[in-house]
C-alpha cells in the first residue's frame, strides 16, 4: 500500500481540478494542513478547506477485510467549518486512484483515541471505473467514493450528496445512477423534487465520467495528436453529444490536449478515417488574412497519424471520424 505525504496528497486534489479545467489558488501557506484554497472555472468559484489523509485498512484483524478508513491524525477537534467556505473531508487511495469523501459536518467533533472514518473497499473499487459510488454509513450519513474527475462536481453538490442517506430504496436508486446504470424515468419522477434533481444529475455525470475515464485510459492520458500529457489531456467526443448518432462508446472518443481539442472542435484539425492527422490549410489561410495565425507552427506540430489505443475495440470507428469531418465542415 502506497502512502503519500500531505503535500503529495494535496497534489492529487490539485490534479483532479486541473484535469477538469479548473484553476486553483492557495489562500493560506502552501504547506499548512488543512489546505485553504479557492478553485474556479469561468464565473464559478468555491472557497475550500481541504482535509485529506491516506485511505488505509489498518486496525488489524479486528477490522473487516473489506473496509478502508481515514484516520484524523495531526489535527485537533473540532474540524474547521466556516460559513464562507466548504469543508472537504477526504481520503485518497494511491493504489486505486480514487477519493473517498465524508461529511465534515457529522465529524466536526471526534475522539482523538479512535479518530477513524470507514468506507467499504468495494465502493472505492467501483469508482475507479468512473462516476460515484455511495455508501450509507448509518444515521442518514452518506459517504462517497469518487473518481478524480468527479471531485469538482462533488464540491458543487456536496450537501445534496451527503444528505441523501435515509431511505433505502432511494439510496439504491442513487447508487444505480452513480454506477451509470439505466434509471427508470417513471421511478425518478416519483421522487421529491430535490432528490429527483440529484439522481438525474448523478446519472448524467456518471455517464460523462465513465466516458472520460475510458478514453483517457485508452490513450494513456496522452494527446492523440501531439503526445502531450502533463495532466492536461481531455476526452473529446468525435461525433458531438447533441448530434444524432453520437454515443459514449470509447470508439467515439479521442484524447486531446486543450489546444488540439479546441482546434478539433473549430475544424482547424481533423482525424481522417485512415487515422491521419490533418491540419486545415484553408482555415489557417483565413486566420492569416485576419492576422490571427500566430502560433501556427506549434499548433501544426502533430504526428502523421494519431496515437492509437492498444485495444482494437477502443480505436475510433472510421465512420465516426468521417461524420465528424462532415458536421464540423472541415476543409483541407
Amino acid at each position: 500500500m502506497v502512502l503519500l505525504e500531505k503535500a503529495e496528497l494535496f497534489e492529487r486534489v490539485r490534479l483532479a481540478f486541473q484535469s477538469s479545467g479548473w484553476g486553483l489558488v492557495f489562500d493560506s501557506p502552501v504547506a499548512e494542513h488543512p489546505f485553504r484554497v479557492t478553485v474556479f472555472k469561468e464565473s464559478v468559484s468555491h472557497s475550500l478547506i481541504v482535509y485529506i489523509w491516506n485511505l488505509t485498512h489498518g486496525g488489524g484483524e479486528a477490522r473487516p477485510a473489506d473496509e478502508v478508513r481515514i484516520q484524523l491524525t495531526g489535527v485537533t477537534p473540532p474540524l474547521r467549518i466556516e460559513a464562507a467556505r466548504l469543508t472537504l473531508l477526504l481520503g485518497w487511495s494511491e493504489d486505486i486512484g480514487v477519493f473517498a469523501a465524508f461529511d465534515a459536518r457529522r465529524h466536526q467533533v471526534f475522539s482523538t483515541h479512535s479518530p477513524s472514518i470507514q468506507i467499504k473497499r468495494g465502493n472505492i473499487e467501483a469508482a475507479v471505473r468512473g462516476g460515484i459510488s455511495f455508501y450509507p454509513r448509518g444515521n442518514a450519513e452518506m459517504a462517497l467514493a469518487l473518481s478524480p474527475d468527479m471531485l469538482p462536481e462533488y464540491v458543487s453538490r456536496q450537501a445534496a450528496f451527503h444528505d441523501y442517506g435515509d431511505i433505502p430504496s432511494e439510496v439504491e436508486l442513487l447508487g444505480a445512477a452513480g454506477a451509470g446504470e439505466p434509471v427508470p424515468a417513471e421511478v425518478v419522477a416519483q421522487l421529491p423534487p430535490e432528490r429527483r434533481t440529484t439522481v438525474t444529475a448523478v446519472s448524467r455525470l456518471a455517464r460523462e465520467s465513465t466516458f472520460r475515464v475510458r478514453v483517457l485510459r485508452a490513450y494513456k492520458n496522452s494527446c492523440a495528436a501531439c503526445g502531450m500529457q502533463l495532466g492536461l489531456v481531455q476526452a473529446a467526443h468525435i461525433v458531438p453529444v447533441p448530434v444524432p448518432g453520437s454515443s459514449d462508446e470509447t470508439s467515439n472518443g479521442l484524447a486531446f490536449c486543450p489546444m488540439h481539442h479546441l482546434g478539433y472542435d473549430a475544424a482547424l484539425l481533423a482525424v481522417h478515417p485512415s487515422y491521419a492527422v490533418l491540419v486545415s490549410r484553408a482555415r489557417l489561410a483565413t486566420l492569416e488574412s485576419n492576422n490571427l495565425a500566430g502560433g501556427v507552427e506549434r499548433f501544426s506540430a502533430v504526428a502523421q497519424t494519431i496515437l492509437l489505443p492498444d485495444a482494437l475495440s477502443d480505436r475510433p470507428r472510421p465512420e465516426y471520424l468521417q461524420r465528424a469531418m462532415e458536421i464540423r465542415g472541415f476543409e483541407a
